[in-house]
C-alpha cells in the first residue's frame, strides 16, 4: 500500500491560494512526484469538476503536417492529337472536366474521304466473296462443287470479312462518327469527311493548341487531357523524416473542405540540393473530383507504432506539467496517478502519446480540471 500523508493547517493555506475550500482540502493525501499518486475522494472529484475518459492503445499515430500539391500521373496524362491532316472547322470543348467520348473538336479531312473508299471497295469484295460462299455451298450438296472449292470460298469469305471488320474499326479510331460509319455501311455511299476528335478518358482538358480554322497535319497535337482519379499528391519531405516512410504506407490528405486516405506511391532516391527535401508521391482517389491538379493539400503519414510500444490517444487537454515531466493522469477511483509520457504528436484536439507503463484493461484518463489536480502534488511537493 502506498504510504499517504493528512493534511495539516499549514498545508490549508497553500489550497486557499489556489482556490480551494479549507473543508474539501481535508480529505487530500499526496505524494508529490510524477509517477505518484493522490486520493481524491468521489465527492471532491465532482466538486472540482475532474472528470475522465476511458482510452485504448493506438497503433498509429499522424505525422506531423506536410503541404503537398495536387498533380496529374505521368501515366494518366493524354496528348490529344489529330488522327489525319485536314481544317480545324469546331472546337466544342478546350477547358475544365471532360468524360470519356465527349468530343473535343472537329476536323474536315480530305483523306477520310481516301479511306472511306477502301473501305467501301473491302466492303464490296466481302459482298462478292458472301455470295460465292452461300453459292459453293449450295453446289457441293448437289455434288457439282467438290468440298475443296467450298473450303476455298470460306477461306476467301473469312479473309474478306477480317479486312472489312479491321478497315470499319479504323474509320472509328480515326473519328469519324458511328452513326455516320453505320450510314457509310447501309447506302455505301461516300459520307462527310469529318472527324470528331474525343477525349479518350475522363479528366481535365488544358494547353489547347490550335484554333478553328487552323489546318493541321496528321499527329499535330490538339489538346492535353489529364485524368484526375486517383490523383497523384506530390509532398517535399525532409530528407531526415523521410527515412521513417514505407511504400504503401496510409496518408491522410486534407482540404478545407474534404479528407481521403491515400497511399505513398513513391520514395525518390534523389533529394533537392537546395531543400534537402524528397518529392514523395501519394496515390489519393478523388471521385468526386474534389482534388484539382495544382491545388495545394494537408498530408498526414500515418506512423505506425512497434507492437513492444505502449501508446495511447486521448484528448490534448489531458497533458500537463508536473515536477519538471509531462504526464497524463490515471484514475482509479479514488486514487489518481501521474503517468511520464513522450508526446508524439498534437493533431487537432487529439493527443499521441508513448509511455513505459501499460494501463491496463478500460484506463480512465483525466480530461477535465488537470490543473485542479496538479495543484495537489505540487503544494504538498513544497512541504
Amino acid at each position: 500500500m502506498k504510504p499517504t500523508v493528512q493534511l495539516i493547517p499549514t498545508r490549508f493555506l497553500k489550497i486557499v491560494t489556489l482556490g480551494f475550500s479549507l473543508g474539501l482540502c481535508a480529505s487530500f493525501t499526496s505524494i508529490a512526484l510524477a509517477g505518484q499518486t493522490v486520493q481524491i475522494a468521489a465527492e471532491n472529484q465532482q466538486h472540482l469538476g475532474i472528470e475522465s475518459i476511458v482510452t485504448t492503445r493506438a497503433s498509429t499515430y499522424p505525422s506531423r503536417t506536410y503541404t503537398g500539391q495536387a498533380v496529374v500521373a505521368l501515366d494518366q496524362s493524354y496528348l490529344i492529337t489529330a488522327p489525319l491532316s485536314g481544317l480545324v472547322t469546331k472546337i466544342i470543348h478546350f477547358h475544365g472536366a471532360a468524360k470519356k467520348g465527349d468530343v473535343i473538336a472537329q476536323i474536315q479531312s480530305p483523306a477520310l474521304l481516301t479511306a472511306q473508299k477502301d473501305f467501301l471497295n473491302t466492303l464490296s469484295d466481302f459482298n462478292n466473296a458472301k455470295y460465292n460462299l452461300a453459292r459453293a455451298e449450295k453446289l457441293m450438296k448437289t455434288g457439282v462443287v467438290s468440298t475443296k472449292n467450298f473450303q476455298s470460298a470460306k477461306a476467301e469469305y473469312n479473309k474478306a470479312m477480317q479486312i472489312k471488320r479491321q478497315q470499319q474499326q479504323d474509320l472509328a479510331l480515326l473519328g469519324m462518327a458511328p452513326q455516320a460509319i453505320q450510314t457509310l455501311v447501309k447506302t455505301q455511299q461516300l459520307q462527310p469527311a469529318k472527324l470528331q476528335i474525343t477525349a479518350p478518358a475522363d479528366g481535365e482538358l488544358f494547353d489547347l493548341q490550335v484554333k478553328a480554322g487552323e489546318r493541321l497535319n496528321a499527329n499535330q497535337a490538339i489538346i492535353s487531357l489529364g485524368s484526375t482519379d486517383p490523383i497523384v499528391i506530390e509532398v517535399p519531405v525532409p530528407v531526415e523524416d523521410s527515412k521513417d516512410l514505407t511504400i504503401g504506407q496510409a496518408v491522410t490528405v486534407k482540404t478545407s473542405r474534404s479528407s481521403v486516405t491515400g497511399e505513398i506511391e513513391l520514395i525518390p532516391n534523389v533529394a533537392d540540393p537546395m531543400t534537402q527535401t524528397v518529392l514523395v508521391h501519394i496515390d489519393a482517389p478523388n471521385a468526386n473530383h474534389a482534388l484539382i491538379p495544382g491545388q495545394r493539400v494537408q498530408a498526414q503519414f500515418n506512423i505506425a507504432i512497434a507492437p513492444s510500444e505502449v501508446a495511447y490517444k486521448v484528448p490534448r487537454n489531458a497533458v500537463a506539467q508536473l515536477a519538471g515531466q509531462t504526464v497524463v493522469f490515471l484514475k482509479k477511483m479514488t486514487e489518481i496517478q501521474a503517468i511520464p509520457i513522450e508526446i508524439l504528436n498534437i493533431d487537432g484536439d487529439s493527443l499521441y502519446f508513448k509511455t513505459t507503463s501499460d494501463f491496463g484493461s478500460a484506463p480512465e484518463i483525466v480530461i477535465k480540471s488537470t490543473s485542479a489536480i496538479k495543484a495537489v502534488f505540487e503544494a504538498e511537493g513544497g512541504e
